[in-house]
């Protein structure tokens, strides 16, 4: 980007708030209001079904937004929960997008973010639809390690983790039950430790090749 986007997108994200673990960003079905960046912290969204079963379909991380889609296109959003505690930057949707109209290069950053959205989505459709519980475990892990590793948030195969057993079952399509047995076996084969709400993979590769990990999906390289 320019010299000149970085100031547009510093003074966009120059009104920040904070939220804690556990706070509701954005109510199920809610169309308009405020959209965000996330700066600091982890969010899921999710939907919840009348019987109480939850599906998580999207981990939320540092730089993704919140909300833009209901406060722009007037689209209703899943609900979005804090994971942990939450540093927001709120933006004009609007102003964005008349940025965006200015900018090529601004608007290029925001679709390389929106496409990689969608691959995620893809890649997590394609492991509950064809991958073992031992296989999406694994792969779910190593996505999250090289999206953090963009952000500076992971180094050295490690990164603080603060999904419970019950997130990853709702968020991999699984039971709790069935995600500690395999995240049992996951350790008891050398292919990761964890130690409170730490994780080490300890062999990258290894996890690549059980769990056919193709990590091109994450264009893991941004547009300059």
């Amino acid at each position: 980007m320019t010299d000149e986007d970085v100031i547009v997108v510093d003074r966009l994200l120059s009104t920040t708030q904070v939220a804690p673990a556990g706070a509701t960003l954005i109510p199920e079905g809610h169309v308009g209001g405020e959209a965000y960046v996330l700066l600091a912290g982890w969010a899921y969204r999710f939907r919840m079904f009348e019987d109480g079963r939850r599906q998580i379909s999207r981990l939320l991380l540092p730089g993704d937004f919140i909300g833009l889609n209901a406060s722009y296109l007037g689209m209703p959003e899943q609900s979005i929960v804090a994971l942990t505690d939450v540093q927001l930057a709120k933006i004009d949707a609007k102003l964005l997008m008349e940025h965006f109209r200015q900018s090529p290069r601004l608007s290029l950053a925001f679709l390389w973010s929106d496409t990689r959205d969608r691959f995620i989505t893809e890649e997590r459709v394609a492991s509950i639809g064809r991958r073992s519980a031992y296989e999406r475990l694994a792969h779910v892990f190593l996505e999250l390690y090289l999206r953090l590793e963009l952000i500076g948030e992971a180094a050295e195969d490690v990164y603080s983790l603060p999904l419970t057993q019950e997130h990853l079952a709702d968020l991999l399509g699984l039971t709790s039950i069935h995600v500690n047995r395999v995240l049992h076996r996951l350790k008891n084969d050398g292919l990761i430790a964890m130690e409170a709400r730490t994780i080490r993979l300890l062999s990258r590769e290894k996890l690549m090749r059980v769990s056919d990990f193709d990590p091109r999906y994450l264009m893991h390289r941004s547009p300059k």
